[in-house]
């Protein structure tokens, strides 16, 4: 049975977590054990799919040691040849990406013998999910894909006669002691890229952190603490340490780490640095997740470097499996103070099937208000009916840019309204043309219960789904201040306290005078107060009566003066 663990006396919903995680270890040498990323071919059947078995499944784990294949040929690391009969016996198979299909190389070492095949990205970034094609069928051991940088790590030891040990599966019972999590089990801000302009203070913008701990080792676990640091940089801004916990053998739990907010953010490279603290562990390698954010001028949900291009620039190529003749990934924006930004444009980038040219080929760009509502994803309400195209424009390639990040400006772009949600969308209609995708962030946790609830993406390929498992669209909203609205929001600025709270709040007026309103909405935009108040001095209004969450707070006199900002209950 799953337990959530609230030291800050947050009472949330509980989820459910699998521990169908799947994982690639090193097992030795010493100076390489640990865990790598990777991507997995999922169970299935039919020619469409691979024949694999469930590798999430315990049973299903193979453990054994690592061999490179050689068909004899001059590109003897592809595998695309046929293999000598036993020449992978009771080994894991070693061989690049390239030429041939997926499925075909995990056949041609399969009938060799191998136990399960690793296939070596041949492109920086993180490993890509891969497509059966027509021998995945057939396959029934694991196939994984790892990264480049990897691959680089095996090849240097496989080179020198060294012999490699492995896990490749889910690693529960495999070690006695062994508490973990991924990146996909923490908590993250909203977006990788969040936009200053709108991320003022602590009424604008905070950080819910948290994690789910698994123990997948054999042993019983107590004293089981979480860490979480927030840093700008080498600076740390943020310390929790959660109170001391039990988590039996095969049981999970979820610990908060409270909420970060500040009265200022200064704009650059943050991070959430995530740490199990347990006094018997045998494996510290899953014991420890950073989640990376920016705040600056650019909103983005994937990742992106000091220059403001993506991280990843390989699209998933699970688009092109999907897509007839229209692919269309979107990003979500929705903001109280959306009205200081102008919406000038996008920025991604785009990708194509061995030898096809992006030259002279169109990528349409629309901002697209979503006019539907509900509560969340979760709410049976969700979905896609009511949508309004305020903007659009197209970027037309003159070079053969694949994979480089490019820009188009909407044709007439526009001041955002407050409280809006819009979709941020890329189209292409060409199925050998994928958008670019960024599987290394993840937004599980924060589009659960524990988190959000809300959505951060959508796809469309003849209709609307939630998105990729995750991967996540490499779009950028380009924006630039709103002029009228930003000198608005910078006279009439209001910091209440305390925040969090949970009874009352404390709102400074200086600035306005006369009669005005005040109102509160909740963060899916329902209204739940509005009244009219006195202006001058301060405020105490009473939220002792509204759930936990995040709440914006707008105040307008009746001269016109206005200021909108955060306040998150917590109980």
């Amino acid at each position: 049975m799953k337990k959530i663990l609230l030291p800050l006396a947050l009472i949330m919903s509980s989820i459910t977590w699998s521990f169908a995680q799947v994982s690639f270890i090193v097992l030795g040498p010493d100076d390489i054990i640990g865990g790598y990323e990777l991507q997995y071919a999922p169970e299935g059947s039919g020619s469409a799919e691979w024949g694999v078995a469930d590798l999430a499944l315990a049973a299903n784990r193979v453990v054994d040691t690592l061999a490179l294949v050689d068909d004899g040929s001059a590109a003897d690391s592809l595998g695309c040849g046929v293999l000598p009969i036993g020449s992978l016996t009771s080994k894991i198979a070693v061989v690049y990406r390239g030429i041939c299909q997926f499925g075909t190389k995990a056949l041609r070492a399969q009938t060799a013998g191998a136990l399960a095949v690793i296939i070596i990205n041949n492109v920086s970034g993180p490993p890509l999910g891969m497509l059966s094609g027509d021998d995945g069928d057939e396959v029934t051991i694991p196939v994984i894909m790892v990264s480049q940088a990897t691959g680089v790590i095996l090849r240097n030891k496989i080179d020198l006669g060294i012999p490699i040990n492995a896990l490749i599966g889910n690693q529960i019972g495999y070690y006695v002691n062994d508490l973990g999590f991924t990146k996909k089990n923490t908590l993250v801000a909203e977006a990788a890229s969040n936009l200053a302009l709108v991320s003022q203070n602590a009424n604008e913008f905070a950080v819910n952190t948290g994690a789910w701990i698994f123990n997948y080792g054999q042993n019983d676990q107590t004293g089981v603490t979480l860490k979480v640091e927030v840093k700008l940089g080498a600076t740390v801004l943020y310390t929790q340490t959660s109170q001391a916990a039990s988590i039996d053998s095969g049981d999970s739990l979820y610990v908060s780490g409270g909420v970060y907010s500040a009265a200022t953010y200064a704009s650059g490279n943050y991070s959430i640095d995530y740490s199990i603290i347990s006094a018997n562990e045998d494996y510290n390698s899953n014991n420890t997740a950073s989640r990376p954010f920016k705040i600056g001028d650019k909103f983005s949900i994937a990742n992106l470097n000091d220059s403001g291009s993506f991280v990843t620039t390989a699209a998933s190529q699970a688009s092109g499996s999907v897509v007839g003749s229209e692919l269309k990934m979107c990003i979500v924006f929705k903001d109280p103070n959306a009205s200081r930004l102008d919406a000038n444009g996008l920025s991604f980038f785009t990708t194509t099937r061995t030898g096809v040219s992006l030259i002279d080929e169109p990528v349409f760009i629309t901002a697209e208000k979503w006019d539907d509502e509900f509560t969340g994803i979760s709410d049976p309400a969700f979905d896609i009916q009511l949508l309004e195209e305020v903007a659009s424009g197209v970027y037309d390639y003159a070079e053969n840019l694949r994979g480089i990040t490019v820009s188009a400006n909407f044709d007439d772009p526009f001041i955002m309204e407050d409280n809006q949600r819009y979709l941020f969308c890329v189209t292409s209609f060409d199925s050998s043309k994928f958008i670019g995708t960024d599987s290394d962030v993840n937004y599980d946790v924060n589009e659960s219960p524990l988190g959000s609830d809300q959505p951060v993406q959508m796809l469309y390929t003849g209709a609307w789904t939630i998105g990729f498992t995750d991967t996540y669209p490499a779009i950028i909203l380009n924006t630039t201040p709103s002029v009228n609205a930003l000198n608005e929001v910078a006279e009439n600025k209001i910091i209440s306290y305390p925040n969090p709270a949970n009874d009352f709040i404390t709102i400074p007026l200086e600035g306005f005078t006369g009669k005005g309103t005040l109102s509160i909405t909740d963060n899916v935009g329902k209204l739940v107060l509005n009244e009219n108040v006195t202006m001058g001095g301060s405020l105490r209004v009473n939220i002792s009566n509204m759930s936990n969450g995040l709440y914006n707070f707008s105040i307008l006199s009746n001269d016109g003066k206005k200021s909108s900002f955060k306040v998150m209950v917590s109980k």
